[in-house]
């Protein structure tokens, strides 16, 4: 497969273009995301009648590809798609059954935000789209908080990836500290930080950001509620992330892994109407029986076949580029396409691989 990178990247999703065989399938993906932007209470009837045609319809890997790019696109366009977003994401990820070409539904997801994370500085620097850096910081976030992958133990992980690529859109919003941009850093670390925090990769990061938030909150031009805002969230982290019982830092070097015994309880996600204020869950269209509390909570057990999914090459013109490193999407300035490589590993290479990248906490 030849897998066609995305077209104009702000082109509306009811202006894409379709391509491939699978026209009135991906008519059908286009249809389900428009009716969860406008009804996400929707959401538990319409994913799984999605995941059913997509395994049993496609006929193509391509039709996942654009799947994904719809996916990903409105979430950044609709402020009231992206936490439905992130949970199809997830969900798809663990159900998709379809045999896709170069990789699962979760590595392709990852090569589509890649796209959008290494232009962050173009969006956030020009100011027709700014908007664009805004609605991907936000998905990102609430990607990081719902994707997340099994280990051999059974608990849950996050994928450090996508701390690190947050990290990374922190940084670039700090560095054009417009209000906007610093009232999205705000709403970002409000509930991502406590787990970000926990990560113990993230806390130079962590900590080099908060600098910038006082500096930009002493030195840059913004209003005073926005200096209000700065100022709130470094005392939100210097109160742990406002938890009652402070969590200690995982000491341990491997990747994140989300304690089920005192799980942490992630704060509700900000919803908005079509023209963009913020609304209550209830307005959204969610009842308290519409949350997926055991995901919210980090104890859902999800029986997944276990991989961390930064640990895998990208390769670009007889040269692969491992995005097995402490910053996997800063490294290189690569192309859009990428192709994933075909070798095949046999169970036991498999085991002692996965055994390998465990103890040595990548």
């Amino acid at each position: 497969m030849n897998s066609q990178k995305p077209e104009n990247l702000t082109t509306p999703l009811d202006l894409v273009e379709l391509r491939g065989p699978d026209n009135e399938l991906l008519e059908y993906v286009i249809d389900c995301i428009f009716k969860l932007t406008g009804s996400p209470g929707l959401y538990d009837e319409m994913v799984k009648s999605l995941t059913d045609e997509l395994n049993t319809s496609t006929t193509s890997s391509d039709t996942f590809i654009q799947a994904i790019d719809f996916i990903v696109r409105q979430a950044i366009d609709e402020p009231n798609f992206r936490y439905t977003g992130a949970r199809m994401c997830e969900y798809l990820s663990e159900n998709i059954t379809f045999p896709i070409e170069n990789g699962n539904f979760r590595q392709h997801l990852l090569k589509r935000c890649h796209i959008e994370h290494k232009k962050r500085d173009e969006f956030a620097s020009n100011i027709t789209h700014s908007d664009r850096i805004l609605g991907f910081s936000m998905f990102l976030g609430e990607l990081y908080m719902h994707m997340k992958i099994v280990g051999k133990d059974g608990n849950l992980a996050l994928m450090e990836v996508l701390g690190i690529a947050l990290m990374d859109i922190l940084t670039t919003l700090l560095n054009f500290p417009t209000d906007k941009n610093m009232k999205c850093l705000v709403n970002i670390l409000k509930f991502t930080g406590a787990v970000l925090e926990d990560n113990v990769n993230n806390q130079d990061s962590m900590n080099t950001i908060i600098e910038k938030i006082k500096n930009t909150g002493a030195e840059a031009d913004v209003t005073k509620e926005t200096r209000k805002m700065l100022m709130n969230v470094i005392e939100l982290r210097a109160t742990n992330w406002g938890r009652a019982v402070s969590s200690p830092v995982v000491k341990s070097q491997k990747s994140p892994i989300l304690d089920n015994a005192q799980p942490f309880i992630q704060t509700e996600p900000i919803f908005y109407n079509t023209s963009g204020q913020q609304i209550t869950r209830e307005e959204a269209g969610y009842g308290d029986l519409d949350l997926d509390l055991d995901t919210l909570n980090g104890t859902n057990n999800i029986e997944a076949t276990p991989e961390i999914a930064h640990n895998y090459d990208y390769e670009l013109n007889q040269d692969v580029i491992s995005t097995n490193e402490n910053t996997p999407w800063t490294t290189n300035e690569y192309d859009d396409q990428f192709i994933m490589p075909e070798y095949e590993l046999d169970p036991e290479e498999q085991e002692a691989f996965e055994k390998y990248m465990l103890e040595s906490g990548l």
